[in-house]
């Protein structure tokens, strides 16, 4: 995985599976040098009334492919070997009722070479069960094209096909989380839609609140810095993810036209500003307060003195 859209698919499963599973997401398996994308164990009778889920066994190691990401077969044929080495790490599970899914976002079709390859069971529109030697339940969901309801509808959160019944579904049930996270991954086909919009402007949703729900480091990837600090300002960006990281998307001048030369003199080592911003004490001297330009000039004075020796 790896993209930013991956992780928001981990947060929608968190979200919407919270109390209906055990989740686990990007579980490492250091045998292999291998990772899964999310298990769900013990599926609650409460989801698996819906599809995909209801054709699931008890228990699912999963993979997901984005938009994205390119899926090729080789991928699928990989699902069978983590499923085995993830049972047999695990012996409280039962085989039996473990199985395997990957789900394809931004695919209509079933790969050609899985057709050639497997037995393959159409369960319902997009999804399918894929036979192998070692497993009989392993499935293969493609977003694009299963039907949506209120059980599964954040599967249409990275669709084209589904993208509209997946809006219309989230506002039916007003949820403005999903709605609010739309917006801010795929402005402008969310503004298309007047009651999406209506939905947002009544509950008055901004980028705070998706912050609040997945944090400021994954919505500085989705809408860039400038638009984070803009809305809760550069102190509280600069203390959740450094300002070494903001200094390097938004550039030291404007760092210190917004907090001043002294408090990030207060962050990064003398050294280091001298070192990566040799010219910055010569345009910044007069705005020195007192302590630090006594400083910097000690600072100054035991470098020419170990230059001298």
């Amino acid at each position: 995985m790896g993209t930013s859209k991956d992780a928001v698919f981990k947060i929608l499963l968190r979200s919407y599976l919270k109390n209906k599973a055990d989740i686990i997401t990007e579980h490492e398996i250091s045998t292999a040098n291998l990772r899964i994308d999310f298990v769900l164990k013990d599926l609650s009778e409460e989801i698996r009334k819906y599809a995909p889920f209801s054709h699931f066994p008890k228990n699912v190691v999963g993979e997901f492919k984005s938009p994205n990401d390119f899926f090729a077969v080789s991928d699928f044929y990989m699902l069978p070997g983590k499923l085995l080495i993830f049972i047999s790490e695990n012996n409280e599970l039962d085989s039996q009722k473990t199985g395997g899914v990957f789900i394809i976002s931004g695919r209509k079709h079933l790969p050609k070479k899985i057709k050639e390859k497997y037995k393959v069971h159409k369960l319902s529109e997009g999804i399918y069960r894929i036979d192998t030697i070692l497993f009989k339940d392993l499935y293969l969901i493609l977003s694009e094209k299963i039907e949506l309801n209120e059980g599964n509808y954040y599967l249409g959160f990275f669709t084209e096909s589904n993208f509209d019944n997946f809006i219309d579904i989230a506002i039916s049930l007003k949820d403005t989380f999903i709605l609010t996270l739309g917006y801010i991954l795929f402005k402008n086909r969310i503004e298309k839609s007047e009651k999406a919009m209506a939905t947002l402007n009544t509950e008055g949703y901004t980028i705070r609140e998706a912050i609040e729900g997945l944090g400021i480091k994954r919505v500085v990837n989705e809408v860039g810095m400038n638009r984070v600090i803009e809305e809760i300002g550069i102190d509280r960006v600069i203390e959740e993810i450094g300002i070494g990281k903001v200094i390097e998307e938004i550039g030291i001048d404007r760092v210190i036209e917004e907090i001043g030369i002294d408090k990030v003199i207060k962050e990064i080592e003398f050294n280091e500003i001298m070192d990566k911003y040799p010219d910055l004490f010569r345009k910044q001297i007069k705005k020195l307060s007192p302590k630090h330009l006594k400083k910097l000039m000690e600072f100054i004075s035991e470098n020419i003195k170990n230059e001298v020796e």
